[in-house]
């Protein structure tokens, strides 16, 4: 029988209500469902996203499961920073997640490196000027994030507003699929 540390209470930073913190054992199985939670939401959207994008068909099935899922992997792993732990606790389930996605793939965590160099240029570049960011702030994200994944799909960015469309969709999807994983 598993025995959990107590849970103690905090203040969620986002929401301002109190809530129970996890056990550290609770963030770790999280961890480890990590790259199977992401493979799910990746190999979910592909359908939809079929439907609104005829021409995503020129992409395979298991190009598009293994950018999404990267891509997934990495707002697992950018959520940890606001996790209520202890930096060491915190580099434990980088290294979790880090290690189940290369069990997932040889070339995943090369992607991974790209995704968080070119993901986090293009947050910046966006900047957050737009009036829509103002008024949506996690599209800034969901645009970053989705230009990676076109990029990746289809070796150069989005042109026209479908093929925004369709990587604002792609990085949204990625978010709202895995924006909470760590609520326990």
């Amino acid at each position: 029988m598993r025995v959990l540390r107590p849970a103690v209470q905090f203040r969620s930073v986002t929401s301002g209500r109190w809530r129970m913190m996890a056990s550290i054992d609770e963030y770790r199985d999280t961890a480890k469902h990590a790259v199977p939670a992401a493979r799910l939401v990746a190999t979910s959207a592909y359908a939809p996203a079929l439907e609104r994008f005829g021409p995503l068909a020129a992409v395979p099935i298991d190009l598009w499961e293994l950018i999404l899922t990267v891509a997934g992997v990495f707002l697992v792993l950018w959520q940890i920073r606001d996790l209520p732990l202890v930096h060491a606790d915190k580099i434990s389930l980088f290294k979790t997640v880090e290690a189940e996605l290369a069990g997932f793939h040889p070339q995943a965590l090369a992607l991974l490196d790209n995704c968080k160099s070119v993901v986090n240029d293009a947050y910046e570049r966006l900047g957050p000027a737009a009036l829509e960011y103002d008024c949506e702030p996690n599209l800034r994200s969901a645009d970053a994030l989705g230009f990676w994944i076109f990029l990746n799909l289809f070796g150069r960015g989005a042109k026209g507003a479908d093929e925004q469309a369709l990587a604002r969709l792609a990085g949204g999807w990625i978010g709202k699929g895995l924006g909470d994983v760590w609520q326990q």
